[in-house]
């Protein structure tokens, strides 16, 4: 009986009840979840990219109207209250800060109280 389990009868099982299936059965459950939760996350990315390319021109529209370039902007559609996000991407220039840094420290300051440093590795 085990091996026919899904994933729904699962989890109206108590706890203890799940525990004592065989390994094979938690194993094929446990892979069986996972595969839900990828699939889960192509459909969200789907549907994301559905509303971008429903949305975006208008909110850009909307954006440029109030003088803003990025932000959150809000208007109705059919009823529905669509809130528009489009954060402010700060490129900061990498050799400048690290001059900042440098002087602070010069300084006898701790440039952690006021930089948050990040290391990353070329590929």
């Amino acid at each position: 009986m085990n091996k026919t389990i899904t994933l729904d009868q699962m989890r109206q099982m108590p706890l203890g009840k799940v525990a004592i299936l065989d390994a094979a059965t938690l194993a094929r459950l446990q892979d069986q979840a996972l595969s839900a939760i990828e699939q889960a996350k192509l459909t969200k990315d789907f549907l994301d990219g559905v509303l971008t390319r429903r949305y975006a021109d208008r909110a850009d529209q909307i954006r440029k109207e109030a003088g803003k370039d990025s932000g959150s902007v809000r208007f109705v559609d059919d009823g529905v209250h669509v809130i528009a996000d489009l954060p402010k991407k700060v490129d900061w220039n990498q050799q400048s800060l690290k001059e900042i840094v440098d002087r602070i420290r010069c300084a006898g300051e701790d440039p952690d109280e006021y930089v948050e440093i990040t290391y990353k590795v070329a590929e």
